[in-house]
């Protein structure tokens, strides 16, 4: 999980939103769009936006109210938490491939799929270079081209997240030799092994820097501090429980948890907080510094819609006209496609009697605004009646014309009654015609009668 300006987001089938305060639960995120299954790890948290790396698919939903801005990619299973930098959302998964989302759109910037292993942890990202980890191997990729730069193959498998601190990735792992667990640390700017530390169990937490110290819990059950120039032993604590959260330092104090449930806050020995990348990019854990960095208070373009017609009722034979406003309500410059589409029954519960449209029934559109700025289409048309085949039963009335517009963040829907027209004698039906809609895509012939576009500062 992880908290941003007082609220707490979890993970499960999507996300939810708690007050830090009371535990009151202030949304559940959508399910339009991301049919979500289990998440096994934490999200990332960025100007306004909650990003899921696991699940159905990747995913990002709107930290104010749960709604979905975008959902990209296969399942990528596993239990990696994503990472976000520079606009750039980076999600590793068990099917062998990095992929590179635009944080704001969703649309690919670049996947790596050239490895031999699945990835079991999450990457990290430090000065234009993400690693991440198989057991067997260490990538280091471009983050602007996903070009691999250096692949490490240590004599030991990988089990923890790695993290970056001056240089030095440190990452945890187990000996192919015996039950005993490994740290080791690598130049960032060699494929080099600079020190490895082993006289502790298998190392599945991820390592955290402070001071001059690295951090890391260990299934023996100690959370062992080292000293980064060479890896040696500062001092340990013995929890008699196995470790495998990611500890974290803040204000000289370590943070870590052991797998009995039980949270242990220690003196550091160290001045300062964790420095690291995994805490400083709030994946698995952060502190002050990251979730000032991940306010919700700035927001990147964030789009709503409405969507108003009248008459409603409408009558067949009478025009309609169809007003539908997008506005921008975030802080920054947007582009969208606005999804518009019409369709028609008659009264039947059944559903099986259709009021047909003569023409197209949807549009797509594409809509850039800047910060409060609202622009509205207009569309009218008229809702027609064609005539009727003896081989199809009259409609019941009231028919219903359902109209339904969406972005990528929102979408709203509209139900108008279609009435038959007064002079219609029939109990009921219409003897002689179908009520046809004429509503659809803009500029069809004979379609969309009139259209008209305006904007405006909100």
């Amino acid at each position: 999980m992880e908290v941003v300006d007082g609220t707490v987001f979890v993970p499960r089938r999507g996300v939810f939103a708690l007050d830090q305060e009371t535990g009151e639960k202030l949304w559940r995120s959508e399910e339009r769009g991301y049919h979500g299954g289990d998440v096994l790890s934490s999200p990332a948290v960025s100007q306004g936006t909650v990003y899921l790396g696991n699940g159905s698919r990747v995913a990002a939903f709107n930290s104010a109210v749960g709604k979905l801005r975008w959902a990209e990619g296969p399942n990528p299973r596993g239990k990696m938490s994503p990472v976000v930098v520079d606009g750039t959302v980076y999600a590793a998964g068990g099917y062998r491939t990095v992929y590179a989302y635009d944080a704001e759109t969703g649309d690919e910037e670049w996947l790596f799929d050239e490895v031999e292993q699945p990835f079991l942890t999450s990457p990290t990202v430090a000065d234009g270079t993400l690693f991440v980890c198989t057991v067997g191997f260490m990538y280091a990729l471009d983050t602007d081209s996903g070009q691999e730069r250096l692949r490490y193959n240590p004599d030991w498998g990988i089990l923890s997240s790695p993290t970056v601190a001056d240089g030095t990735v440190y990452v945890g792992g187990e000996s192919y030799e015996g039950d005993g667990g490994i740290v080791a640390a690598f130049d960032t700017a060699e494929d080099t092994e600079r020190w490895r530390f082993e006289r502790l169990g298998e190392v599945r937490s991820s390592p955290t820097v402070a001071g001059n110290t690295l951090f890391v819990g260990s299934d023996d059950g100690a959370l062992y501090a080292l000293n980064v120039a060479d890896g040696s032993e500062r001092w340990r604590f013995e929890t008699g429980a196995e470790i495998r959260t990611a500890p974290i330092v803040v204000d000289g104090t370590v943070y870590v948890a052991d797998t009995d449930g039980t949270v242990y806050a220690l003196d550091a020995r160290v001045h300062g907080s964790s420095v690291d990348s995994r805490v400083l990019l709030g994946a698995q854990g952060h502190h002050h510094a990251w979730a000032e960095a991940a306010s919700t208070d700035v927001a990147p373009a964030e789009f709503v819609v409405e969507l108003n017609a009248v008459p409603n009722p409408v009558v067949t034979g009478d025009e309609i006209t169809v007003q539908i406003t997008v506005t921008n309500v975030g802080d920054e410059v947007g582009r969208r496609t606005l999804h518009f589409d019409a369709a028609a029954t008659d009264g039947d519960e059944n559903g099986l009697r259709q009021i047909h449209f003569d023409g197209q029934d949807s549009f797509e559109e594409p809509i850039e605004l800047t910060d409060g700025e609202s622009e509205t289409i207009e569309a009218s048309g008229t809702v027609k009646r064609g005539p009727a085949k003896s081989t199809v039963p009259a409609p019941e009335w009231p028919g219903e014309l359902s109209l339904a517009a969406r972005v990528y963040e929102d979408a709203t829907e509209l139900t108008i009654p279609v009435e038959k027209p007064a002079n219609d004698q029939e109990d009921g039906h219409l003897s002689d015609y179908w009520p046809v809609g004429a509503l659809g895509a803009l500029g069809g012939a004979g379609y969309l009668l009139n259209r008209r576009r305006s904007t405006e500062r909100k």
